[in-house]
């Protein structure tokens, strides 16, 4: 597998358990949203919580032409922290816009798994499945990369 040194995550239902591994220095942290009204809420939902002085960038989908899983979005998020795709993981909670999108992209894709009642089509295979965020350091050891 070709190095992750981007993390790419989903918001709601992903990045609300972000564990304290921040320290993680080495690889570029990101977040796409499929939000399609103002940012001005989300935006300071991430200030209170102390995410988004950890995000190295935040991507909305309102700002662009497409929304998730259009592989448009994961390739702007991409050349916006400046790492290759091949190179990137898709972290998200959603089987079709999270998942499906990012391999399309040419990406990895964190499955966390949930009861939520989106669609998970059978054909859609993430690269792993973690319950909680704090399973993906772990994960990303795995591959060699962390």
């Amino acid at each position: 597998m070709i190095p992750i040194r981007a993390v790419i995550f989903d918001l709601g239902g992903t990045l609300v358990d972000w564990p304290d591994w921040n320290e993680d220095i080495d690889r570029r942290w990101a977040l796409s949203y499929n939000y399609l009204a103002r940012t001005l809420p989300l935006n300071a939902d991430l200030a209170a919580h102390g995410l988004a002085p950890l995000l190295d960038e935040i991507v909305y989908t309102s700002d662009l032409p497409y929304s998730k899983p259009h592989p448009s979005v994961f390739w702007e998020v991409a050349r916006r922290i400046q790492v290759e795709p091949t190179s990137c993981v898709m972290v998200g909670d959603r089987m079709v816009d999270d998942i499906s999108g990012a391999l399309d992209a040419g990406m990895g894709a964190v499955w966390k798994k949930n009861d939520y009642p989106w669609p998970k089509p059978g054909g859609i295979v993430p690269t792993p499945t973690i319950t909680n965020l704090g399973e993906l350091l772990g994960i990303l050891s795995d591959w060699g990369q962390a």
